[in-house]
């Protein structure tokens, strides 16, 4: 509870000046947030994080991450419950943004705290603390009377498509589950909304 003053301590104290990395992500030109995700654009503020609103509604080549798998804390921490063990995937996609929706240039000053915040697999960033949880549910789905022949039409004319369906069903035992297999063609079909699980920043690559 107290010191001694009268006795004289001399202790080495490890200094720690780095950190090792655990997950590692290639920084990009630059981030695109759209204008709708107002609380994280609230928080970059806050930091006097530098961003440019766009001037015209442009279609843009950005690599897209896709979260794939997470873990939820069952008990809440400062108001969230935060996610962990974040797993992605990315795919490079032309989209539509909007006026309005912000750039973020990845050559200002606070380019270390951005990235932490931005990235999703980072362990502090706003994925983790639950900003971008609608992106997680499923907004659309099939009815399987109408998908029937739908799902018929795109092993016929998708060799592709037919060989992996034809792997997933031997994989899985689904060969008797009419269901799993309607479930497996919908998500590998056009018809699959690409939003579900895409996390909604997205990096100007190099060279774009």
């Amino acid at each position: 509870m107290y010191y001694d003053e009268q006795q004289t301590i001399t202790k080495k104290i490890p200094f720690y000046n780095e950190c090792t990395a655990t997950e590692k992500a290639t920084a990009p030109r630059a981030y695109i947030i759209p204008q709708q995700w107002w609380r994280v654009i609230d928080i970059l503020r806050n930091n006097k994080i530098e961003m440019s609103p766009m001037q015209n509604d442009s279609m843009i080549e950005v690599n897209c991450y896709y979260i794939t798998d997470y873990e939820t804390t069952k008990k809440p921490y400062e108001n969230h419950y935060l996610h962990s063990k974040i797993k992605t995937r990315s795919e490079v996609q032309k989209m539509q943004f909007h006026k309005g929706d912000l750039i973020i240039n990845c050559n200002q000053v606070a380019n270390t705290y951005l990235a932490n915040l931005m990235e999703p697999a980072a362990v502090d960033g706003v994925f983790a603390w639950n900003y971008f949880d609608a992106i997680l549910q499923q907004k659309e789905w099939f009815s399987d009377y109408v998908f029937e022949d739908v799902a018929e039409k795109l092993l016929q004319n998708n060799a592709a498509l037919k060989t992996k369906f034809d792997a997933y069903v031997k994989e899985n035992k689904i060969e008797n589950d009419a269901n799993a297999q309607l479930i497996f063609l919908y998500r590998n079909s056009p018809y699959y909304e690409k939003s579900h699980n895409r996390f909604p920043v997205y990096k100007i690559v190099i060279g774009h």
